[in-house]
Order: structure tokens, then C-alpha cells, then sequence
């Protein structure tokens, strides 16, 4: 809860399962979620491990430890970047959660899925970076043998349970399955035999239990995957159900199965996403892909209200549960500059601009645009502000002139090839860039000297410019008091 408190979150709670809820509101809008779990596996055999497991070692440019790509660091991003765009500005509730118990049957997304109120979410699991859409489903099948248990020197007396394990798997291995589609179809993989009784080698087997892992599509229910694995037996008396397990600190037991999950690639939330992550990915000169998890997630649980689940995190997934965790740092930049952009652009576009809103176009961009590194005739340059009219830009511009540095004001349709990657932009405003190593000074000048217009005081700030008026507060500090904006000046 201190990560929430430290960056400024309106509200920090832990539910009543133990989920941690950070939340950040700004007036009305949609309500966007990015989800992690806070739960790890356990260490494993900490001899294996390069470094010590909890030290959070950094070697080589890699984070490691257990939980840094499964998924802590993912969190650690969401936090960081929900308070980069709370200071940047949106509309709406934005809401970053640490879940329980995702390891061992999902307790705490299934709770938020049931109880907490969201528009759209996104899911932090390991995905190298790429968006992902979904994932298949996971029933663990357990089959069990029938057996008579003899003498091993005298088998016939006895009926081996392991005889009718290996019949069984043999019809597994040229079963139907569906296929098709993103997810690749279905699998059914035995991974685990054992017979009964086990502590001796002279005994003929009474039972043995076969273990069945069964990865499913969205349209296959529990019952069609029993039906279709008991199709195959040779023997009534073998049974064929779903595996239990029992719920961590509840004395209960529950079927261990989870269900697939694909969100629909044409809802407007994924071409958000796409275009977001796109121009952060960008910027950190990654390409973007997308994809699917070959793992199961928590994202069905999320989405049990119909809300759709996003998949997009830092981290290889190959790594996950092993004794080689670890995760790249530079990834974990990318993913919090990734999540703070889609966040910005989902929650100024996502309730749709009304007509009274579309003069404030500038505004949004402003936020969505500052700190943008594009590139022009080979040069690195960042845009530092976003104006509505020349004019205001041209006096941003002498500001930092002012301060020694060398600026450009361009419009975006003089600049649009420049700009294409970047998204849509409004046709009249106006760019403030500076080489890219004044980016961030720049940047923090015009916080300190140039006050953000909105709504009426920009249409009047707008005005006084237009009869030549320099507003104080933006004319460099050795400026004249009866400096005006002469009539076209040239760019500087």
C-alpha cells in the first residue's frame, strides 16, 4: 500500500480476499483497470540460481529474482506509469490492482471480476512486450484404471491397472481434437502415471491414476471435454473426471479447471491499445506485435461481467517458474512508457468527444503528444509542447531560445509523414520540438513558466495574441514590458 500512498493515489485499500486497490479519479469517464497478481511460486531449489532469489539483484541489464518476470516488476510499471498519466491528465477512474492467489485458482481476480465496477482492463502477465488477445483453457483430467492386485511371478491371478493406462494413452494419442483458429486448437497430454500400491516392484498394480492435460478453446464447456476423453475408453469401469484441488487457507476443494478466453480483435479498446502501444514500442525502437499466451491467465475471471481483458506485459514468459527469472530493465521502461500512453490515449478518447468538446482537441493532444521523440532529416528531436495557433507556440519557443536552447515550431500537416506514426493529430495545431537531448529540460522549463490554458481563458488568450498582446508569462524574463508580437515575424 506505501507504492500507492508515495504516488499520490486518491484511494489505497486492501478487499476483503487481500487484493491491493490503488485508484486514481478524475471527474467523469470511463473506468479503466491494469491488473497484476501479487503471489509468486515458491523459490525452487535456490542452488540453481544464478543470484539469490530474493535479492533483486541487478546484472548485465537484468533484474533477477522470483517474481521480477511473474509478475511484480509488471506491477511495479503499472504504478509508476498510472501516476505519469494521473500527472499528464485524463478523464475518468483509473484503477491499478495487485491480486492474490492468481497460482493456485485465481481467489483474487475472480472477487474483482465479481464485486469491483471497470470498463476495460489490462492484464500484466509476460508477453515480451506484445499485446495479447487471449489464451486457451486448462482442465486437469484425472483418469483412473481399475485393477485386481497379485503376485507379479503370477500375473494372471491379478488384473493390471497399468495395462489399461497404456491402452487408454494410446487411444489419447489419435484422438479428434478441435482445431483452428488463433489459439491453434486443442491438446489433451498425459503428464503423470502412477499405480497402486507403489512401494513394491513384485506387485501387480489394483489401480493406477493417469494425468491428463486438457488446453481448450472458448466454445468447448467442461462436459463436451469429459465427453469427448471418456469417448475413448475401452472399459466402462474406467473413470474419467475433472481433477480437485484444494483452495488454499479455505479447507475447500475446487475442480481444477479454467477457461480459455479471446476478446474480440475488432472492439475499438484494441485498436486503442494497437495504436498506443505502437508509438510507445516506438520510441524505445521496438516493433509491435500481437499475439496470444499459450498460458492460462486470469483474464476470464476479469471479464466475467463482460468487461474485455487486454494482455500486455514485460517480461519472457519462458522464464516464469524457473530458477533463471530474471527480467531485461530496459523492458520495464518500455512497459511503463507502454501503459502510461495507452491509459492517456483510453481514457480522453474512449467516452467519445462531443461537440463542446471538440474545441479542446489541443488540449488532449497536448497531453497525449509532450515528450515524443520523432525524427527529422536524420536528427533526433522531441516535441516538448502542443499548441493550439502559431503564435502560442512561437512564444514557447522563444522561452527556451531564451534559455540557450535551439527550437522549431512546425504545424502538423507541414510535418504529417513525421507525425503518421504518432496517431491522429489536430490541423491546427502548432509543434514546439527541440533536439532530443533538451527534451526533458525543455520539457520542465515550460512546466515551471507556461501556464496551461483551457476552455475560456484559452479563447481569450488566443484573443489578446491576436490583437498583439504578449501575455506576460510568456514573454522571455530580458523582454521588453512593451514588447508586442510583431506581424510576421519570421520562425525562429
Amino acid at each position: 500500500m506505501d507504492a500507492f500512498h508515495e504516488h499520490g493515489f486518491d484511494e489505497a485499500y486492501v478487499d476483503e480476499v487481500g487484493n491491493a486497490i490503488g485508484v486514481f479519479k478524475r471527474g467523469d469517464g470511463p473506468t479503466l483497470m491494469l491488473c497484476g497478481h501479487l503471489d509468486t511460486v515458491p523459490l525452487g531449489d535456490e542452488d540453481r540460481w544464478p543470484h539469490p532469489p530474493l535479492s533483486g539483484v541487478v546484472e548485465d541489464g537484468r533484474l533477477w529474482g522470483r517474481g521480477t518476470c511473474d509478475m511484480k516488476s509488471a506491477l511495479a510499471c503499472m504504478v509508476f506509469a498510472a501516476a505519469d498519466a494521473a500527472a499528464a491528465g485524463f478523464a475518468g477512474t483509473l484503477i491499478v490492482s495487485g491480486v492474490v492467489q492468481e497460482e493456485v485458482g485465481g481467489m483474487g481476480a475472480r472477487h474483482l471480476g465479481a464485486t469491483l465496477d471497470y470498463d476495460a482492463v489490462v492484464l500484466g502477465e509476460p508477453s515480451k512486450l506484445r499485446l495479447m488477445l487471449g489464451h486457451r483453457g486448462c482442465t486437469v483430467i484425472e483418469v483412473v484404471f481399475p485393477g485386481a492386485i497379485a503376485h507379479a511371478a503370477k500375473a494372471s491371478l491379478g488384473e493390471n491397472a497399468l495395462a489399461h493406462a497404456a491402452r487408454y494413452v494410446m487411444a489419447l494419442e489419435g484422438i479428434e481434437l478441435p482445431e483452428g483458429g488463433v489459439l491453434g486448437g486443442s491438446s489433451a497430454t498425459p503428464t503423470r502415471l502412477a499405480s497402486s500400491p507403489a512401494d513394491s516392484s513384485n506387485v501387480v498394480p489394483g489401480e493406477a491414476r493417469l494425468t491428463v492435460d486438457y488446453r481448450s478453446l472458448p466454445d468447448e464447456s467442461v462436459a463436451a471435454v469429459l465427453e469427448r476423453l471418456r469417448g475413448i475408453r475401452h472399459d466402462e469401469r474406467i473413470s474419467v473426471n475433472v481433477a480437485r484441488d484444494g483452495l488454499r487457507g479455505k479447507g475447500e476443494e475446487s475442480l481444477r479447471t479454467a477457461p480459455a478466453y479471446l476478446v474480440d480483435g475488432s472492439l475499438p479498446v484494441v485498436d486503442m491499445a494497437r495504436e498506443a502501444f505502437a508509438r510507445a514500442l516506438a520510441r524505445h525502437g521496438r516493433p509491435f506485435e500481437e499475439g496470444v499466451w499459450w498460458f492460462c491467465t486470469d483474464a476470464p475471471h476479469l471479464a466475467q461481467r463482460g468487461a474485455p481483458v487486454l494482455g500486455f506485459g514485460p517480461g519472457e514468459e519462458e522464464l516464469a517458474h524457473t530458477t533463471n527469472e530474471s527480467i531485461a530493465v530496459a523492458d520495464l521502461h518500455a512497459a511503463r512508457d507502454a501503459y502510461s500512453e495507452f491509459v492517456i490515449t483510453y481514457l480522453s478518447e474512449a467516452q467519445g468527444l462531443t461537440d463542446g468538446q471538440a474545441a479542446n482537441d489541443s488540449t488532449i493532444e497536448r497531453k497525449t503528444m509532450k515528450g515524443k521523440n520523432v525524427t527529422i532529416n536524420g536528427d533526433p528531436w522531441t516535441i516538448v509542447d502542443v499548441a493550439p495557433g502559431a503564435p502560442l507556440a512561437e512564444m514557447v519557443a522563444a522561452i527556451l531560445e531564451d534559455e540557450g536552447m535551439v527550437s522549431m515550431v512546425r504545424g502538423a500537416d507541414m510535418l504529417s509523414d513525421v507525425f503518421s506514426h504518432l496517431g491522429s493529430t489536430s490541423v491546427g495545431a502548432s509543434y514546439v520540438l527541440v533536439p532530443e537531448v533538451d527534451g526533458e529540460r525543455a520539457m520542465r522549463i515550460i512546466a515551471e513558466t507556461v501556464t496551461d490554458y483551457e476552455g475560456d481563458e484559452l479563447d481569450d488568450l488566443l484573443e489578446r495574441m491576436a490583437a498583439g498582446e504578449v501575455p506576460e508569462e510568456l514573454a522571455p524574463d530580458d523582454a521588453e514590458d512593451d514588447l508586442e508580437l510583431e506581424d510576421g515575424a519570421d520562425d525562429e
